[in-house]
């Protein structure tokens, strides 16, 4: 069983297949969840979420949760995920393997 994210925005709560989700990025207390098929919103610190979700999610950036099964490519400043370059700050480095 695909572990699920409940997410909770203007009333209305849904729950989110884990698996789905590319990255989430952060903008004070909202965040914005992309995943394979829409963008969605909640009210809430990215550490809160990141605490729900497991080791595939990985703080790159501030401001960004990435799911490394979505990596198709990783560079010195950024990583890109589909389409979408992702900031990589040099307080949150990836290790090489």
């Amino acid at each position: 069983m695909s572990k699920q994210l409940e997410i909770t925005y203007r009333g209305t709560s849904q729950l989110l297949d884990v698996k789905d989700i590319l990255y989430i990025k952060s903008d004070n207390v909202y965040v914005e969840i992309f995943t394979t098929e829409k963008r969605h919103i909640q009210r809430k610190f990215l550490g809160e979420i990141a605490s729900e979700l497991p080791s595939n999610f990985v703080r790159v950036h501030r401001s960004y949760l990435v799911n490394m099964d979505f990596v198709s490519e990783v560079k010195r400043s950024y990583i890109l995920v589909g389409d979408h370059k992702i900031p990589v700050s040099r307080k949150f480095k990836l290790e090489k393997a």
